[in-house]
């Protein structure tokens, strides 16, 4: 019964989730009526199904995970391969074959590692912990419960928290510390209040009532005996409800209450063998022995302890209880050939177990002696060993150190290599665009400037000689006004693409004088006036010039403030504006920004934008001066 309760609170909260109330046939109506179910709906389908039927019906269990397990290897969907395997596992483990169960629990460990997934190794180590549980071998059970507590606990995964809470608390039960059995099964059962897992309550409910009655504390362990009956009720889970179900008759035998604990020992033994559970079918018909043997219904005794027998007569938790029931049961009914069967039965089972219990203090005996022998040698080379170790210690991080300013040298290097390559060709780039600009405002102002002034005066040469009707009069004033706005408006083009003051004094007199014909604009010099390289001060008054104009264009700012500071080590440039703003999370579409970013790349500079709808925008730059 011990093992059933594990498995609830291991194998079942180990699927990743705690499985919740499910209509199992509805689903299974779903999956065989709707053709048009995609193999994508399949899988979590099969997952539910599986975790609806893993306490009532091993066979359908067995089917939809086998279904799911197929599709999952199909799909590459690793994750829920695991999970199906863990399901098959723990059918098998009901079943009572153990080397099936940890063969497939295994393959789920073998998923895990393949895909270095640490949340599947963890549910992996949850399938040990049951596997020292089954073998008897609590301090091993418990040592590894505490390890996946741990694990959990820094993974944050609460439902497995409860679990391994929960599973650390009966392996304490069990090993009849009923003080820590108590307590962390009460730590488990308050978060799962906190955290509404109807599940592992109920599984919490039966520990609880078994620490309850092995304190001698009947009406309380009768009190959570029932809340776990009603839960599993709730929730259709035959499993834990078949479990329940023999916690009152256990309870009612210890109270001497016979006719009470034979009606819920029979209740529990009809869900046990609808399951068809070896489990619960020995511990519900050990059970009725027991009560019918007190009533002195000995036939009846040694019927159900001959049946438990058949099922399972190797377990020497209930084995020699069993043999010793048919044995008396035998004698009172004057069946002495078969009580003295079993007698030589039970001598065999008790001598099994001291033999067990020989090994055992044995083999601590020779652990001890060769301790001891150890201890001596170990004492003599003491010294040596720890000198050698810190020697060995000290060679090692020698090395390390060596190796890792080896490594940080060649990086520095490397970095400083292709620093210096990424600034050349971002120069080369900006004094290309520098110098191309150059000979663009040369040619605008001197070749096309020209032209339009040569027009202008012979329209005016024209216009002397000729005489024009009135209709005439206008247009030829009005082709002479379009030809001043080409002018002007070439003449402004050819300075903005390289301005003169840039050239002959100094980046503070050409942002003066850009921002002074912008409406809206003003700027803010702070520092020593001082020229800087020629390709910088370029590179400034572009950025400058392309942030102003997205404040214009895109922005719609009807205020614009440049501030500009240089000193011996920084030259940072911030443009603010009142326009509409926008979400530098989510970027922009034009290339102005892209430019700007792509420009400062080559000088190692830095662009802070703050920004948001409605509110403005503020962009910072900063470039270090070398």
């Amino acid at each position: 019964m011990r093992r059933i309760m594990l498995v609830c609170l291991i194998v079942l909260v180990s699927t990743g989730s705690v499985p919740q109330i499910l209509p199992g046939d509805s689903i299974e109506h779903v999956l065989h009526t709707c053709a048009d179910i995609s193999v994508d709906e399949r899988l979590p389908i099969y997952e539910s199904l599986s975790a609806f039927y893993c306490t009532n019906d091993t066979e359908k269990t067995m089917e939809y995970a086998l279904a799911g397990l197929e599709l999952a290897i199909e799909k590459g969907n690793y994750k829920r391969e695991a999970a199906f395997y863990r399901y098959i596992g723990g059918v098998h483990d009901v079943r009572g074959n153990v080397d099936s169960a940890m063969y497939y629990y295994r393959k789920s460990y073998d998923v895990a590692i393949r895909h270095n997934d640490k949340y599947l190794e963890v549910q992996f180590y949850r399938m040990q912990t049951f596997t020292y549980f089954r073998q008897g071998r609590y301090l091993d059970a418990l040592k590894s419960c505490m390890n996946v507590l741990a694990q959990v606990e820094e993974s944050g995964d609460f439902d497995g928290k409860i679990g391994s809470l929960g599973c650390i608390g009966e392996i304490y039960q069990i090993l009849g510390n009923t003080e820590r059995a108590l307590y962390y099964t009460r730590l488990s059962l308050e978060m799962t209040k906190e955290h509404q897992s109807l599940f592992l309550t109920m599984q919490l409910y039966n520990i609880m009532g078994a620490i309850y009655r092995d304190m001698k504390e009947y009406d309380e362990a009768l009190k959570y005996q029932q809340l776990a009956l009603e839960e599993s009720r709730l929730m259709n889970n035959s499993l834990n409800e078949s479990v329940s179900l023999l916690g009152f008759a256990k309870v009612y035998l210890l109270k001497e209450e016979y006719d009470k604990a034979l009606i819920y020992a029979q209740q529990s033994l009809t869900i046990a063998e609808q399951m068809n559970d070896p489990t619960l079918l020995v511990g519900s018909l050990h059970i009725l022995a027991n009560v019918y043997r007190k009533q002195k219904r000995y036939a009846e005794s040694e019927s159900m302890a001959t049946r438990a027998w058949a099922v399972d007569s190797t377990n020497l938790d209930t084995a020699p209880s069993l043999a010793h029931t048919i044995i008396l049961s035998n004698i009172y009914l004057q069946n002495y050939g078969k009580a003295i069967e079993f007698l030589s039965k039970s001598e065999q089972l008790n001598n099994k177990e001291a033999v067990k219990n020989l090994h055992k203090s044995l083999l601590e005996m020779e652990i001890k002696n060769e301790s001891e022998k150890q201890e001596m040698r170990i004492t003599s080379l003491e010294k040596e060993k720890d000198l050698y170790t810190m020697l060995g210690l000290a060679s090692m991080v020698i090395f390390i150190l060596l190796i890792g300013l080896f490594l940080f040298r060649h990086r520095l290097v490397v970095q400083k290599r292709k620093t210096a390559e990424q600034l050349a060709t971002q120069q080369a780039l900006l004094e290309g665009e520098t110098t191309e600009r150059t000979r663009l405002a040369r040619d605008l102002h001197d070749g096309l400037g020209g032209v339009l002034s040569a027009v202008k005066l012979n329209l005016r040469e024209l216009g002397n000689t000729c005489s024009f009707r009135d209709a005439e009069i206008q247009r030829y004033s009005q082709a002479l006004l379009m030809i001043d706005k080409a002018v002007v408006e070439l003449s402004r083009v050819a300075h903005h693409m390289m301005p003169e003051s840039l050239i002959h004094s100094g980046l503070k007199t050409s942002i003066e004088d850009f921002c002074r014909v912008i409406p809206g604009a003003s700027f803010l010099y702070l520092g020593d006036d001082n020229r800087l390289d020629s390709r910088l001060e370029i590179l400034i008054y572009r950025c400058t010039y392309e942030l102003v104009n997205n404040a214009l264009k895109h922005a719609k700012a009807s205020a614009i403030q440049v501030q500009l500071l240089v000193d011996r080590t920084l030259v940072s440039l911030a443009v603010q504006d009142n326009g509409t703003g926008f979400d530098p999370v989510a970027g922009t579409t034009g290339t102005g920004l892209k430019n700007i970013r792509e420009r400062i790349a080559g000088y190692n500079g830095k662009i802070n934008i703050y920004s948001s709808p409605g509110n403005g925008t503020e962009v910072n730059i900063e470039i270090e001066r070398i």
